[in-house]
Parts: structure tokens; sequence; C-alpha cells
């Protein structure tokens, strides 16, 4: 076979095969470009709720915290002006700052849409994360300074997920052995011991206020300790993790910490105006020492 006679036979050959290369391409695109157009809330989610440090995502400068969100207080309530917040209209972000930097009862700010400015005198522990035009701000002062001590699962991957609605009644979740006290050594001295959860889960997007909560129900002592975690206010499925609000027993001793055995709930707090749903996937408890 002459050098012509083989190119005719190649040719085609190369082409079947650019032509095959070129198609999966596409349909590998075409799976991105799907992915990205019907859940970008979720990979938008998971990285919003990455591990934080402390009590959110850190992305901040020197003097300031800031978690994505709009600020919210300890029951996730918007806060009231006047007493937890001032407002001042038309600021920048710099200006903003500068506003609490000059003011020493000034713990965080809410910026968001380019020029709303709230100032709070009241440490918002909370975040609404779907609030994606705002930023809450932590004087990096204001912040509770502590360090991971132990991070134990008591619910998932195993488990068969838990799917809740608005009925806002407690379901059994897990039986996790001394949640509070078998794994985790007593705080150092000085410390105090809080405790958050960190969980994969999702809620529905909802007219009104929506939140899963975890309870522990201990058997014996006066507190049964509960963990709101944050909204996602997503669509069916779409999960997301994050932290839990803080707790802690008492002041924080290990004298005050509740060890026995007890059941783990989970209900749907929820004042939708119709049946939504949420669901967690696993979860994890969480002890940290904390300064005073």
């Amino acid at each position: 076979m002459n050098l012509l006679s083989s190119a005719k036979v190649l040719l085609p050959l190369l082409g079947a095969l650019l032509l095959q290369e070129e198609v999966l391409a596409t349909s590998l695109r075409g799976k991105n470009e799907e992915s990205a157009e019907y859940f970008p809330h979720v990979s938008e989610q998971l990285s919003e709720f990455s591990p934080p440090p402390v009590v959110g995502r850190s992305l901040a400068s020197s003097d300031y915290t800031k978690y994505e969100g709009a600020c919210r207080t300890a029951s996730w309530g918007m806060g009231k002006e006047g007493v937890d917040f001032e407002v001042y209209g038309d600021k920048n972000l710099n200006e903003c700052k500068a506003l609490c930097s000059g003011n020493s009862s000034c713990k965080a700010i809410e910026h968001g849409n380019h020029v709303h400015c709230e100032v709070w005198m009241n440490l918002p522990e909370n975040v609404e994360s779907e609030k994606r035009r705002y930023g809450c701000y932590h004087k990096v002062s204001s912040d509770p300074q502590c360090h991971e001590v132990n991070r134990r699962p008591f619910f998932g991957p195993g488990d068969q997920a838990v799917t809740v609605n608005r009925d806002g009644d407690w379901k059994l979740l897990a039986r996790p052995y001394g949640p509070f006290g078998y794994a985790a050594a007593d705080p150092a001295p000085g410390l105090v011991r809080k405790w958050r959860i960190y969980a994969n889960h999702w809620d529905e997007n909802s007219g009104g206020t929506t939140n899963l909560q975890i309870k522990f129900n201990l058997n014996t002592g006066d507190v049964d300790p509960v963990f709101t975690l944050p909204r996602v206010a997503g669509e069916w499925g779409w999960r997301a993790d994050g932290y839990s609000d803080w707790f802690q027993f008492g002041h924080g001793t290990a004298e005050e910490t509740n060890k026995n055995h007890g059941d783990a709930y989970i209900r749907l707090n929820s004042n939708a105006p119709y049946n939504n749903h949420g669901k967690i996937h696993w979860a994890e408890l969480v002890a940290y020492d904390c300064d005073n």
C-alpha cells in the first residue's frame, strides 16, 4: 500500500476519533452546565457552610470577622432597632465599620446592598445565610475565643435519613451514649465548655421562619439542650452543611455539665403557610473550650 492509499484509510479513522472526543466533551460540558443551572443553591450553600474555626466561616480582615448573611439574634430574630442595633443609611462598608470601631459598645455590623448599615450593640449570635447580599461582621474583640476539643458523630451517615414536617412534633433521631460526657474530657481550668452541632441537612423554602432543631432528652437535670440549625431554604433535597447555635450548661463548668445518657430528637420549627419539610442526613456534636 503506497502513502496516498494509507492516507485515504487513516484520515477517516482519525476524523471519527476526533468526532467522538468532541461528542464526549460536549456531553460532559452539558452535564456540568446542567448541574450549575439546576443546582446553584447547593454548590453555593456547601461553600458558605464550610467548617468555621469559631462561629462561622471566617473571611475576615484583621479587625472584623465576616459571616455571609444577615445578622440574627440568639433566637434567630431580626433584632429590634434602638435596642439591638441602630440603622445608618447610605454608608459604604468602610464607613459602617468606622461607626462601629469608634463605638466601644458596638459588637458587630450588618452591611448589604452597598449602602445598608446596621451597628449592633448586642452581639448577633446567628446569621441568616440565604440573605446573600448581606454580611454580618463581628468586631474581633467581640467573638468568643474558642478552640475545638472534641467532635463526635451521633447520627449517620450509615443511619437512615430522617424527614420531618411542619407539625412540629419531636421525632426520635438517635440514642447516643453519654452525649455530653462520654467522649469529651472536662474543660481545661479557667475555660468554659460550649457545644454546637455540625450537620448535613435541608429544609424547604417557605414564606415564614423555618429551622430544623435537635433536642437532647437527658432524662435527668433541669435543662434539655436544644440546638437550632441554620436555615437552608432550598428546594426538596437541596442539602447543605452548617453549624447550629451555641449551648452551654450553666457557667460551662465540668460540674454543671450533664453527662447522663439520653435520646436525641429532631423537629421542624416552622410557621410557613403550607406544610413544608426538612431532612437530616448526619450530625456531629462538637465541644469547645472558650475564654470567659
